[in-house]
């Protein structure tokens, strides 16, 4: 395959012979040039191959953690029982007793220290709307009939009250009669009580009750 490739040179032509004048001449010469490009048949063996785009799957794979929940650990603290005991209280002679009076001796144990009672006899240990006991409370001191035990009276019962031991136990000393004003202990039952003294009278965790019994025919 032949190509005619126009070229354009331009000469610059300065101080030729024959010119008379100093003068530059631009003499453009327009030269045809024939390139020959010898195109040589080639074959292009095209081979076209059938692809097939698989589309690719990946697959993570994690690893498995096995997941094992235990039991919290529970520290067991021994523990130690406390067994709250009840006041007891015993009297020394519960029947056959003079209705004029009877002097007997009453224990008690297991009281907590920090409360007052009262050693009485009455027809029941909690207090009621009447009077209920023989002689009435004995804050100062003055009847038999009754006793004030206390460990940490207030200033006016000091001196007149009997103090508990250390462990919660009193022995005393009590004149028991059968009748004082309207109650009658021949005609309704009765009995040597403790009950928490008027310091803290609502307080029924000292009340205990000992059946008595007189002799109605001395």
């Amino acid at each position: 395959m032949k190509l005619a490739v126009p070229l354009i040179m331009t000469f610059l032509i300065s101080g030729c012979a024959g010119v008379t004048e100093n003068t530059e001449v631009l003499v453009a010469t327009s030269i045809t040039a024939t390139t020959s490009l010898a195109a040589k048949s080639t074959e292009i063996s095209t081979s076209t191959s059938m692809t097939t785009i698989v589309p690719v799957v990946v697959t993570t794979v994690l690893p498995i953690f096995s997941t094992t929940v235990l039991p919290k650990s529970v520290t067991t603290t021994p523990t130690t029982s406390v067994i709250i005991s009840r006041p007891k209280l015993t009297v020394s002679q519960t029947t056959n007793l003079n209705p004029n009076g009877t002097s007997v001796t009453v224990r008690g144990s297991g009281y907590d220290i920090s409360k007052g009672v009262y050693v009485i006899v009455c027809t029941q240990a909690a207090p009621g709307p009447q009077s209920t006991c023989v002689g009435g409370v004995n804050i100062d001191g003055s009847a038999s009939s009754s006793v004030w035990i206390n460990s940490n009276p207030p200033n006016y019962g000091i001196g007149l009250t009997t103090e508990f031991q250390p462990d919660g136990s009193f022995s005393v000393v009590l004149l028991v009669v059968a009748k004082s004003g309207d109650l009658d202990c021949t005609a309704v039952k009765c009995g040597v009580v403790t009950r928490s003294d008027h310091l803290r009278y609502t307080d029924r965790t000292q009340d205990v009750f000992v059946p008595i019994a007189f002799n109605t025919n001395p």
